[in-house]
């Protein structure tokens, strides 16, 4: 292990694994009485030719001043974006972006929140459509070519994110390989009043998956599933019998709170065959006949297809095998 830059953080590589983005931060301050020159300004280090470019002049006096922070290069090698703290010393800031090779900075977010407000963890969707980052304690999508900032769990435009207030804290966002899904925590209850006991954070671990079926594959209307946690009793369950079948199969779901659901069937390709079911429930064990017909009627062939329970709370999917 060796030193690859002195005096830097929040660091990240390229897509293309040449160049590292990051912070200069100056060890001291002032040299021989001058002010240190670039502090805390946003830095391009070629990994090949070891050669620095700063792509910010301001030069901050004080060793923890940085108003520039998460520099991330686009998968285009265009853009990097950055958080941008506009009121220092408040940490409340806006998403920007500069031209890689330089230039004037861009103002990409105009939220109206006074509080904790981080552009942070910032991430690219592996096609390059979507910067994700957590801002204030809540997940935002940005829509690379639109320009417009989205919430993932409901597929609306926002202007501000939810902030702690909401008495949830989702963080920490990173992409799936699959391009159609996202990791990321939630934690619920106080974090930062009182201790942070198990009891206080209930930290858990979940996947937002997108659904293609919807607005081409964007963020629109999906809700999130969860693939660790805590307490698993709580989430909703889809299982069918017998698997496999000829010619029908019953599908139980259990649902833990009321509301609307939806039981749509798939093909192993992701095409929706047919809609079983699409209305409220009351919380509880249901269940539900599919006698192996499409939306049309039609007979299906053999072959294996995908029941999706979809609720507020989760989207469920379970793989089922018709045999003729």
């Amino acid at each position: 292990m060796r030193v690859l830059i002195d005096n830097a953080s929040m660091a990240n590589v390229s897509p293309d694994g040449r160049f590292i983005s990051y912070i200069y931060k100056a060890s001291n301050t002032e040299i021989n009485g001058q002010k240190t020159i670039h502090n805390g300004a946003i830095v391009i280090y070629d990994i090949n030719s070891g050669e620095k470019r700063y792509l910010i002049d301001d030069s901050q006096s004080g060793f923890e001043i940085s108003l520039y922070h998460f520099p991330t290069i686009s998968p285009d090698m265009k853009w990097v974006y950055f958080h941008y703290s506009l009121n220092y010393p408040s940490i409340t800031g806006e998403l920007f972006r500069i031209p890689f090779e330089g230039g004037e900075m861009e103002q990409l977010s105009f939220f109206d929140y006074s509080g904790f407000g981080f552009c942070k963890n910032l991430h690219f969707s592996p096609n390059g459509k979507w910067l994700i980052f957590d801002y204030c304690f809540d997940i935002v999508a940005y829509d690379i070519e639109n320009m417009d900032f989205v919430s993932p769990f409901s597929g609306e435009n926002i202007d501000t994110p939810l902030g702690s207030e909401q008495g949830r804290f989702i963080c920490e966002p990173n992409w799936m390989p699959d391009e159609k899904s996202f990791v990321y925590g939630l934690q619920n209850g106080g974090q930062y009043s009182g201790p942070t006991t198990k009891e206080t954070i209930g930290a858990e671990i979940y996947i937002c998956k997108l659904d293609d079926s919807i607005d081409g594959g964007s963020l629109s209307d999906n809700n999130p599933l969860a693939v660790e946690s805590e307490n698993p009793d709580g989430f909703e369950i889809l299982k069918n019998y017998p698997n496999p079948f000829n010619p029908s199969t019953t599908l139980e779901f259990t649902v833990t709170n009321p509301g609307q659901a939806n039981i749509s069937i798939y093909n192993i390709t992701g095409q929706k065959v047919c809609e079983l079911f699409s209305g409220a429930v009351t919380a509880g064990k249901h269940s539900i006949v599919w006698n192996g017909l499409d939306s049309r009627g039609a007979s299906l062939s053999s072959g294996i297809y995908i029941s999706r329970l979809k609720t507020k709370d989760n989207v469920i999917s379970n793989s089922m095998v018709l045999f003729k």
